[in-house]
């Protein structure tokens, strides 16, 4: 899959995880971990209950590298990661 088939892909799709005031925790690792094993592309909504005091590429980023995953897209409040072989 290239870059641009997964960000048509996730246009599409609803967000399956949402980031609220609690954070970035163990368990919301665990969890999109999860389903990225499961479905290899998640989208991720941050709340606007979650204030963190680091800027939203920032946290996309953190996600990204807590589960060994590709940072597809952030838009806005949405993140779009991939667990997969990209190609060009």
């Amino acid at each position: 899959m290239t870059m641009k088939d997964l960000q048509f892909r996730a246009k599409k799709m609803p967000a399956t995880i949402q980031v609220g005031k609690r954070g970035i925790t163990d368990t919301l690792v665990t969890e999109i971990a999860k389903q990225l094993k499961q479905k290899k592309l998640v989208k991720i909504k941050l709340l606007r209950s979650f204030h963190e005091t680091i800027d939203k590429d920032e946290v996309a980023r953190l996600i990204a590298d807590k589960t060994d995953s590709i940072l597809v897209s952030r838009r806005g409040f949405i993140i779009v990661l991939y667990k997969g072989i990209l190609s060009e």
